[in-house]
């Protein structure tokens, strides 16, 4: 909780020795108020403004044909608060609560004229100082594998909104501008508790403990799903091929006479339909965090000697909900639509299972609007289901002392030699399952790179660490303080997932030398082997190959 802290020490350079793995570029320490005493509540809210005024991002806007936003006030947040902390029995120890509520909405790239327009370099009608809204070439755009009667490609050509097909020419005018459906902000609702305490158990011993909950419920958007990719297949006597304005449909996919009779399928062709009638994809992410951590800490030989011992458990649960893009099963099984033969007229998908409904993106009204029918998008879309949990179980142990106490003093410095020695024990589990669309070998949706892979398993490690600290020279005349120290650390990691073992040891070490002419004044030298060990999910990931051309060359598939 931010206004539980009390101040953050930030410690610079390889700390691995120190602080374990990923302690590679520092650590920053957070210090939280240990005695609050009383009643504190508050609640913040603001707002984000933009003008939008003019200049050239508006002219950009403007000739690309898109709208320019007007001023707007948008992405509230809201945050409330609430702190309760005592002091128990006369100041031997304290509680402290923290609850908070946040809220914050989204802020549309919509809403911001200089993310209104996907830029790419267009020297066109449609364009203002070099730049244009060009955007993403999947968007009705369509091309076969070979040209007409079966003779080489015809290249890709693209659909206006009349119907009419005509050659790809890149620019505003034939590429989609999915910018403005990006969230900037995304909106989401936060609950967190907090709760710390501590007492005197005796006087040289103190107890204390930390609870933590977090629920966090966020959403985000990007602009609809397409057809991505050329590695759809078309039947030449699919009835929405047939008598479309400009260059025939059966011309672009190399269908001739005999191959519409015949229904030749047309393996490997584009088909880039950008899914506008089905709105952008959505995707709702819960997170909750939970963790206790309680201990031991204190004293003897008259503070000379003090140590601390701790156990931790904490859990996080993560489920994210996809929605609005497509099943690539689906498409494949809508883009092949026959004649239903009963003389109506009616086309029906060639394979009629699981209530398919024919998906027509090859045919416009002449007013221009879209063939494309809620019940088509309805069949396409599917819901993509990730949940994963991760827990830590730790505890540990360390000791120190002040040597100097005893007489380990180098007699140029005032203060004796110091040292620690701490043992931690830690065992991170995670369990990471999408559903089985999303797990398709290449993919099971067409907005996503690849399959979404389950991931289980747990690391264990056992580590013992050391430091030292020598004050060398200190209450000179330009030396008010030279310091040597060191530290080092051994950690033996024990991993099991995916019916696979792995165990490995490392070590890091480090030492410096800090040198204070004044005491406003310091410079340090060091030199630090630091380590970063890997985690479950990069150890037991499993591989992802025979990933479709989702982004051919020269496209955006955003």
């Amino acid at each position: 909780p931010l206004q539980l802290v009390e101040r953050v020490d930030i410690l610079t350079g390889g700390a691995s020795a120190v602080y374990g793995s990923d302690a590679i570029g520092g650590v920053a320490n957070f210090i939280l108020k240990s005695n609050f005493e009383g009643v504190e509540l508050g609640i913040q809210q603001g707002n984000s403004y933009a003008s939008n005024s003019g200049g050239f991002w508006g002219n950009v806007l403007e000739a690309g044909g898109q709208p320019v936003p007007s001023s707007s006030w948008d992405g509230q947040e809201t945050v409330i608060y609430t702190i309760l902390g005592g002091n128990l029995d006369d100041g031997r120890g304290n509680v402290t609560v923290f609850a908070s509520y946040e809220d914050r909405e989204e802020i549309s790239q919509a809403n911001r004229m200089v993310s209104g327009c996907a830029l790419g370099q267009d020297d066109g009608s449609q364009s203002f100082g070099g730049f244009g809204c060009v955007g993403s070439s999947n968007f009705r755009a369509f091309k076969g594998a070979g040209g007409a009667n079966g003779g080489p490609s015809i290249g890709t050509h693209f659909q206006q909104e009349n119907g009419t097909v005509i050659p790809f020419v890149g620019g505003p005018s034939t590429t989609y501008n999915f910018g403005p459906e990006n969230f900037f902000q995304r909106p989401s609702e936060r609950w967190t508790i907090f709760g710390k305490g501590h007492i005197d158990v005796s006087d040289n011993i103190e107890a204390f403990m930390d609870l933590s909950y977090t629920n966090n419920v966020s959403d985000s958007q990007i602009a609809p799903t397409a057809s991505f990719g050329s590695i759809y297949t078309v039947n030449c006597d699919n009835p929405f091929l047939q008598n479309n304005p400009g260059v025939p449909m059966t011309d672009v996919y190399g269908c001739s006479a005999a191959d519409i009779a015949a229904g030749t399928l047309k393996s490997g062709s584009r088909m880039a339909h950008r899914n506008v009638e089905g709105g952008p994809r959505s995707s709702l992410r819960e997170n909750t965090a939970m963790r206790v951590a309680a201990g031991l800490r204190g004293s003897f030989a008259d503070d000379v000697w003090s140590w601390d011992v701790f156990i931790q458990q904490s859990e996080t649960r993560d489920q994210d909900i996809s929605t609005n893009d497509f099943v690539i099963a689906n498409l494949d099984q809508a883009l092949l639509a026959v004649d239903d033969g009963t003389g109506t007229g009616t086309t029906v998908c060639q394979d009629q299972s699981n209530n398919c409904v024919p998906y027509n993106i090859f045919q416009r009204t002449a007013a221009g609007e879209s063939m494309v029918t809620p019940e088509m998008t309805a069949f396409l879309h599917g819901i993509g289901i990730v949940n994963g949990a991760t827990s830590q179980f730790g505890y540990g142990a360390t000791i120190q002392a002040d040597l100097g106490e005893y007489g380990w003093k180098i007699p140029s410095a005032d203060y004796g030699v110091s040292f620690l020695f701490g043992f931690e024990y830690r065992k991170d589990n995670l369990r990471s399952r999408p559903d089985e669309i999303s797990q398709v070998p290449g993919g099971g949706f067409t907005g996503v790179g690849g399959a979404t892979l389950a991931v289980a398993g747990e690391m264990e490690v056992d580590e013992f660490f050391t430091e030292i600290e020598v004050p060398l020279l200190s209450g000179m005349t330009g030396i008010q303080e030279l310091t040597f120290r060191a530290q080092a650390r051994t950690s033996d990691y024990e991993g099991t997932g995916n019916n696979t073992s792995n165990s490995f040891d490392v070590d890091s070490y480090g030492f410096s030398l800090a040198w204070a002419p004044i005491d406003s004044l310091r410079f340090r030298g060091q030199y630090q082997r630091a380590v970063r060990a890997p985690n479950v999910i990069e150890l037991y990931t499993g591989q992802n190959t025979n990933l479709p051309d989702l982004n051919p060359a020269g496209t955006n598939s955003q």
